[in-house]
């Protein structure tokens, strides 16, 4: 959904973060005050959080730096890249046009009002605060894409890291961690095949600002709290066009190679490297272990009590930390 012209030049003299008048928001793009106070509530019906305050005026709950789907486009080409104001949820989108798209084709939202995670979660969107982002990508067969979340994480990782941020980890298979909170993660969608082929989305949300009122059920960290290296952060659309050419180019190689070509570089990043930790199947502990990093095809490599290595395919497994009182030898 786009929204109309009108409220996108409201959103953009809001996006300054400060407080504006309905009366001089009115002038400045040509309608009454009582029209603005119209749009203003149209934002809030769609989730937008807008603050008012009696004789100043309107603002977000902070500046905000709006998507350019022109700017994308030109500076990375390739595959068709479509911003919209509020989805449902990109991936689901996506989907639904999945045989008319081509690889790297993405569709990048301001607001997700139904995103999903793995295994059933919610992905909750504020407004202007994340990066959200689906990509199709086709492959020969469905044999060949096990791993490629684990590339895509990858990818978010060398970027924000050669962009300045620190004390990233990988959490497998598909999640970037800082300081023991979850900072991004990734669902990948499959619809089918086509012929012999395999059509899929996969859809990233990374958390880029943190916003009072949230609600989430899991502890979680944004890019403007975790560490960063250098002077000048970077912008919300540096992010972006970054995240989305690296994945793009991973995606090549991993068609091409698959993820052994990226195995050695994940498990240097890999949280809970030859430490104690436990796969869960919901609420149920599946197994324990060592974690040994994965395999060329992505499975976690789980050392047993008895030194054995169990490769573990993500499904519906969980990894978590292993705090039982239970003795290890890593």
């Amino acid at each position: 959904m786009r929204l109309s012209p009108k409220i996108h030049q409201i959103l953009d003299i809001l996006s300054d973060g400060k407080f504006h008048s309905g009366e001089v928001i009115g002038q400045q793009i040509g309608i009454s005050r009582e029209r603005v106070s119209v749009y203003i509530r149209e934002l809030r019906s769609k989730g937008v959080q807008v603050f008012s305050l009696q004789r100043k005026g309107y603002s977000l709950p902070a500046p905000a730096e709006l998507l350019d789907e022109k700017r994308l486009n030109e500076s990375l080409g390739g595959a068709r890249i479509e911003c919209v104001d509020i989805i449902d949820s990109t991936n689901s989108y996506l989907l639904a046009r999945i045989n008319e798209s081509e690889s790297g084709e993405c569709v990048l939202a301001e607001i997700q009002t139904a995103g999903r995670g793995r295994r059933g979660h919610t992905w909750v969107s504020p407004f202007a605060s994340q990066f959200i982002c689906s990509m199709c990508w086709k492959f020969d067969s469905f044999d060949k894409i096990q791993g490629l979340s684990l590339a895509a994480g990858l990818a978010q990782y060398d970027v924000l890291s050669e962009l300045g941020y620190r004390g990233m980890m990988l959490k497998w298979p598909n999640d970037i961690y800082a300081q023991g909170r979850k900072l991004s993660g990734t669902l990948i969608e499959c619809s089918g095949t086509e012929g012999n082929g395999c059509a899929l989305v996969s859809g990233t949300g990374i958390n880029l600002r943190r916003l009072s009122g949230v609600q989430i059920d899991q502890p979680w960290i944004s890019l403007e709290e975790t560490e960063f290296e250098g002077n000048v952060r970077p912008t919300r659309m540096e992010i972006t066009g970054g995240i989305i050419g690296r994945t793009r180019q991973y995606f090549r190689e991993f068609s091409e190679s698959g993820f052994a070509v990226f195995r050695d570089r994940w498990n240097e990043k890999c949280l809970y490297l030859n430490e104690p930790v436990m796969m869960l199947d919901g609420s149920s502990v599946a197994a324990r272990g060592i974690c040994r990093g994965v395999d060329d095809i992505g499975r976690l490599l789980l050392e047993t009590a008895d030194h054995k290595i169990v490769p573990c395919m993500a499904g519906v497994l969980s990894l978590r930390p292993d705090t039982s009182d239970g003795s290890w030898n890593a």
